[in-house]
């Protein structure tokens, strides 16, 4: 019995000190395994690989870039911002040539290229940055994706403020992408609540099914038509974009003529007319859209055809003013440049970008507005509507009373209230409740503050 017991207990230490082994070994396996990952991080510079990544980078920058890009300043812009590596890095251009100074010393000049082929500027760059990794330790001790990152960053800035460089992730591999993909939809849910028969619709981002949910409201007020109120409230306050499609297929639910939204670019598929469809039967439901300082993008595109069309009441303050479009490429290290290939435009011709979206009903001031009973609200807005400055006819020119978005002065202004009530909400709802009224001031030409 004691030999059987001392056997089974040697059995079970062995087991113990397998298992004990084993895992041993495969945290060291693991280890190892996720070293090796770091460690592509740490892939030195090489002349042939700087030159593809490059060559990708200056084609698609020459190919896809909404305005007429200068490399010359794009690759001095990114030479330059290799001083945040070593400060002693300088460069300068002068008669198509490039000094490259060190420590305030020209060490050699070269010749720039006399055409925008893109193969000869990624070589002069990957010359430029190899030479200097021989005179500089803090440049040679750098993986070529750090190099990559910190020349980018600073290259972009000549552009634009959208076009960017992400780097590939270190530890997971991505699958292979399309060529090109354009950069539309982010994944924020919609929420809907009804009032009477006023539908309130919460739209946080333009997503696919969204310009479905939209219609289903409408053919919902329409097959309640024993009910006096009715009336669609869209709120794109905060709403930072999405799925252009979706915002102008929401737009054609109540247009039904004329341009909804133009875009342009130098890349001949970035020109682009978008017409709404005829014979819309959705045109007699009120609607009142509420924006804000942070309503951009695709939520913008909405906003201004409805507003340009006059088929709805824009409420709130003005709009962030985000006309530009990216598109993804993806570059030979499997990083990815967000390119802004393509400019938006209102049905009447104005660049989100340089005016942003105005609204009919202008509320930033919520300070003056909580302190108004809801009927002297409604007649100081009638009062102001009478108000002879005003009065200016539909038919004079387009640019009288837009202004430009540095000059807007339809700002969400610093309000003292403790209270979260959300008093363009309300408004909405008593002006819908008042159907003389809402017609009164879609009808109106100028903007109406407090």
């Amino acid at each position: 019995m004691t030999v059987k017991l001392v056997k089974r207990t040697f059995f079970f230490k062995l087991i113990k000190n397998s298992l004990s082994v084993s895992v041993t070994i495969f945290f060291s396996l693991f280890l190892v395994s996720c070293e090796t990952i770091v460690s592509q991080d740490r892939t030195r510079l090489e002349r042939n690989s700087g030159i593809e990544f490059f060559s990708a980078v200056y084609k698609n920058i020459l190919v896809f870039h909404r305005d007429q890009p200068d490399i010359s300043n794009i690759m001095l812009a990114g030479l330059n911002g290799l001083a945040n590596i070593d400060n002693r890095i300088h460069h300068e251009l002068l008669n198509n040539e490039i000094s490259i100074n060190l420590d305030q010393t020209i060490k050699t000049t070269l010749q720039l290229p006399k055409t925008n082929n893109p193969s000869l500027w990624a070589t002069l760059t990957i010359e430029i940055i190899l030479q200097l990794q021989n005179e500089s330790n803090n440049l040679k001790d750098k993986s070529s994706n750090h190099i990559y990152s910190v020349f980018l960053k600073h290259a972009l800035l000549t552009l634009d403020e959208y076009t960017r460089y992400r780097p590939a992730s270190v530890f997971k591999s991505e699958k292979t992408p399309q060529s090109i993909k354009e950069k539309t939809e982010f994944l924020f849910p919609n929420e809907l609540s009804i009032r009477d028969n006023i539908r309130i619709i919460k739209i946080s981002s333009f997503t696919s099914g969204t310009s479905e949910l939209i219609k289903k409201q409408i053919q919902a007020i329409q097959e309640n038509n024993n009910n006096p109120n009715k009336g669609i409230i869209i709120d794109l306050r905060n709403n930072r974009g999405g799925r252009l499609d979706e915002a102008v297929a929401a737009a054609d639910l109540f247009i039904s003529e004329g341009t909804i939204l133009k875009t342009q670019g130098r890349h001949p598929d970035a020109n682009q007319h978008y017409i709404a469809t005829p014979d819309n039967t959705n045109q007699d439901i009120p609607l009142i859209i509420l924006i804000n300082n942070a309503t951009a993008s695709a939520a913008e595109v909405l906003a201004a055809a409805i507003n340009d069309h006059d088929k709805g009441l824009l409420l709130g303050t003005h709009s962030y003013g985000k006309g530009s479009v990216q598109r993804v490429r993806y570059l030979p290290n499997k990083g990815k440049l967000n390119i802004t290939w393509k400019e938006l435009f209102t049905p009447q011709g104005f660049s989100f970008t340089e005016f942003s979206v105005s609204p009919k009903l202008c509320t930033a001031n919520k300070n003056k507005i909580s302190q108004i009973p809801t009927l002297t609200l409604l007649e100081s807005i009638l009062e102001k509507m009478n108000h002879k400055k005003f009065r200016r006819s539909k038919n004079s020119d387009s640019t009288q009373g837009k202004n430009l978005k540095v000059d807007n002065k339809c700002k969400i202004l610093k309000s003292k209230l403790g209270s979260s009530e959300d008093y363009d909400l309300k408004i909405a709802l008593d002006i819908l409740a008042n159907k003389r009224l809402y017609i009164d001031i879609i009808n109106h030409p100028g903007i109406i503050d407090f």
